[in-house]
C-alpha cells in the first residue's frame, strides 16, 4: 500500500499511546449562534439560514458542525444569506444510509435549485472543500465562485501524483470496511484516535476540546465511510469544467503529512497543491506557512483577508477578473 496516504486511510490501525495528560472526557458541543430560521433537515443534512443578501453555501468538515463558521457568519451575515450546512452523522445527528457525499451532493443540488438560490457561492473546509469541488464541477454554470479551505481534489495522491483511483481502492478498505473498523473500536480507542487525528488540525487546546466533542458525538461509521469516501474519488479530470474562479487556501502544515515530510520546504508544500488543482481554469492560491488545517481558528486574520477580497467583490468583477496573480 502507498504510504503516502496511510497516516489516513488506516488511522483506526496506527494508534500511538498519548500523554498521560490526555483527557477522554470531552467539552461540551457549542450551541449555534443566533440564526434567521430553523434549521431545516434533509436526508443528508442539515441547514440553518442566517444573514440576507447574495446566497452562499457554508460546508463543514468531517466530524464537524455548522459551528465551525460561525466567525465568518459574524463577519458576512450582514451581506450574505448564510446556508449552513451540516452533513448526516456528525456531531450528533443521524447518519444517512448508502454513501454520504453522493447523496449530500444530490440533495444539495436539489436544494439550490427548490430554494431558487442564484447562483450562491460555495464555502468549504476539509470534506466540505471536497464537497463543495463535487457540487461546482457536477452543475458548473449554477454557482458563482468556490472557496476551498485545506482540501485537495485527490489527496491520496498528494505525494504519488500517477495513483489512480483503482490503486487506492484496491489498497485501502472500502467505505463500508472502514466504517465498521471505526465502529468497531472500543470508546477509548475511539476517542484516543479522533483526538490523535485532530492534534495536528489546530492549534489551539480550546478549539480542539470543541472539535473533539464533535468528533466523539458523532457516528464512528459514517466518519470511516466518508473518509473513505473521499480518498478513494479523484476529482482532478472533472476540474476542468470548472469556469468559474476557485480560490484555495492551504496549509503547509497540511501539506508536510500528505507528503509524510516534515523537512518540506514551502516551494514544496505549495507545489503539492498546485499539481492538484493544476486543470482549474480560474485559480487562487494561496498557502499559510505556519497554520494547521483550520485555518479559520489557526490564522483568522489571514483568513478573512483572503475571504474579503473575493467575497466582498461584486460578481460581475469575479467573472470579470477570475483570479489573482500567483
Amino acid at each position: 500500500m502507498p504510504n503516502s496516504f496511510a497516516w489516513l486511510a488506516y488511522a483506526c490501525l496506527a494508534l500511538r499511546p498519548l500523554p498521560h495528560s490526555f483527557n477522554l472526557q470531552p467539552a461540551a458541543v457549542r450551541q449555534p449562534t443566533s440564526q434567521l430560521s430553523a434549521p431545516e433537515s434533509h436526508a443528508s443534512f442539515r441547514v440553518r439560514v442566517v444573514g440576507q443578501g447574495r446566497p452562499l453555501l457554508l460546508l463543514a468538515g468531517l466530524g464537524c458542525s455548522g459551528t465551525v463558521w460561525d466567525q465568518t457568519l459574524a463577519r458576512y451575515a450582514r451581506r450574505y444569506q448564510c446556508h449552513v450546512v451540516s452533513l448526516a452523522g456528525f456531531a450528533g445527528q443521524a447518519p444517512v444510509a448508502g454513501p454520504l457525499l453522493a447523496t449530500a451532493r444530490q440533495e444539495l443540488l436539489a436544494y439550490v435549485a427548490q430554494q431558487r438560490l442564484h447562483r450562491p457561492a460555495l464555502l468549504g473546509h476539509s470534506l466540505g472543500g471536497f464537497l463543495a469541488l463535487e457540487l461546482a464541477t457536477a452543475a458548473p454554470t449554477q454557482f458563482s465562485q468556490v472557496i476551498v479551505l485545506d482540501a485537495l481534489p485527490f489527496g491520496a495522491a498528494a505525494a504519488q501524483p500517477q495513483l489512480t483511483e483503482a490503486q487506492v481502492r484496491q489498497a485501502t478498505p472500502s467505505p463500508a470496511a472502514l466504517g465498521q473498523q471505526f465502529a468497531s473500536l472500543p470508546a477509548a480507542q475511539f476517542a484516543q484516535l479522533q483526538r490523535q487525528l485532530l492534534i495536528p488540525a489546530v492549534a489551539d487546546t480550546a478549539r480542539l476540546r470543541q472539535l473533539l466533542a464533535e468528533r466523539l458525538s458523532s457516528d464512528p461509521a459514517a466518519l470511516g465511510r466518508a473518509t473513505a469516501e473521499m480518498l478513494q474519488t479523484d476529482l482532478r479530470p472533472q476540474l476542468p469544467r470548472l469556469a468559474i474562479p476557485v480560490l484555495v487556501l492551504g496549509s503547509d502544515a497540511t501539506a508536510r503529512l500528505l507528503l509524510q515530510k516534515p523537512t518540506a520546504s514551502a516551494a514544496e508544500c505549495r507545489q503539492a497543491y498546485a499539481a492538484q488543482y493544476a486543470a482549474v481554469p480560474h485559480l487562487t492560491l494561496e498557502m499559510h506557512p505556519t497554520a494547521r488545517h483550520f485555518l479559520q481558528y489557526d490564522a483568522p486574520e489571514w483568513y478573512f483577508q483572503q475571504l474579503d477580497h473575493v467575497l466582498n467583490a461584486p460578481v460581475a468583477s469575479l467573472s470579470q477578473h477570475p483570479a489573482r496573480p500567483q
